[in-house]
């Protein structure tokens, strides 16, 4: 039966009917915002947690039912899975992927190789920050098969920026980092620096930068002296340069604007939608009432 007609037949007032109809708006929504997240994340294939072989992994049901509570979304935790092939750690990334599309976070998913490719082409091209601006939008980020071919230097220190970006400018966000051997030496996981530490490492390499004398080799000679990562002083150089209209790109507060007005138009669209629904029940139901 249609929501108006059994309102209608159960001689629901406007405001139960309206209370009813956002009820079902919102949860249709959920499940078709989920959907949608779970289609464009890129999955290799659709594997649920429900469709593990548990009796292949006895020990981790607790430790991945955990998970699946997703706080560790909202905790921005980092989820290493390590092991040899064949034991279901792609099975288990592409499961916490999906409950973490269904909690409402964007999710993207591709391999070390895949990953690495993408953002060689965005480097080579020019576009590097525009693209870690728009990888930054997506709380869940899934990279499978790290370990299975060692990176170059030049891909280390892309998939160094990707992850530093991430950390530095959303914190709330998760990088996932999925390995089949646990073989990772070479990406260790990214500090979280204080922000004194930054803005100081910061200055100091945009003033050694504007110095002819001192300009070659700034970055790394201040990164080792402060003790930070030279490409995660390079991304804060990058950015302040930005921010500070020396260079072209995304400004942070661009950035954060940016998140904002899609949230807010991702609202307006929802409430426009509910109150289509509502209109058209009240027009229904008073045209109902003057044939009576």
């Amino acid at each position: 039966m249609r929501l108006a007609d059994q309102a209608r037949d159960a001689g629901w007032s406007f405001e139960d009917y309206l209370a009813a109809v956002l009820e079902r708006e919102v949860s249709v929504r959920n499940a078709s915002g989920a959907e949608s997240r779970i289609k464009s994340a890129g999955f290799p294939a659709r594997k649920t947690l429900d469709d593990f072989d548990w009796d292949a992994q006895p020990t981790q049901r607790q430790t991945v039912a955990a998970l699946a509570s997703g706080r560790f979304l909202t905790e921005a935790r980092n989820i290493v899975l390590l092991g040899p092939p064949g034991t279901g750690k792609t099975h288990l990334a592409i499961g916490l992927g999906i409950v973490a599309a269904r909690h409402g976070v964007r999710v993207l998913f591709a391999t070390a190789t895949d990953w690495v490719t993408r953002l060689t082409e965005a480097h080579r091209q020019g576009r590097l920050p525009k693209e870690l601006t728009r990888l930054r939008r997506y709380g869940l980020i899934v990279v499978d098969e790290v370990g299975y071919l060692p990176f170059e230097q030049d891909a280390a220190n892309l998939f160094f920026q990707l992850v530093s970006s991430r950390y530095e400018h959303v914190a709330h966000r998760v990088c996932w980092r999925v390995s089949s051997h646990g073989r990772m030496r070479s990406m260790g996981a990214p500090r979280k620096y204080p922000e004194e530490l930054k803005e100081r490492a910061t200055r100091l390499a945009i003033e050694a930068r504007r110095d002819p004398g001192s300009r070659t080799g700034a970055i790394k000679r201040i990164a080792d002296q402060l003790g930070v990562h030279p490409e995660a002083l390079r991304t804060w150089v990058r950015q302040a340069e930005i921010d500070g209209g020396d260079r072209p790109g995304t400004t942070t507060d661009e950035a954060k604007r940016i998140t904002e007005l899609e949230r807010e138009n991702r609202e307006l669209r929802r409430a426009n939608e509910i109150l289509r629904t509502a209109s058209a029940f009240f027009a229904a139901a008073e045209l109902d009432r003057k044939l009576k």
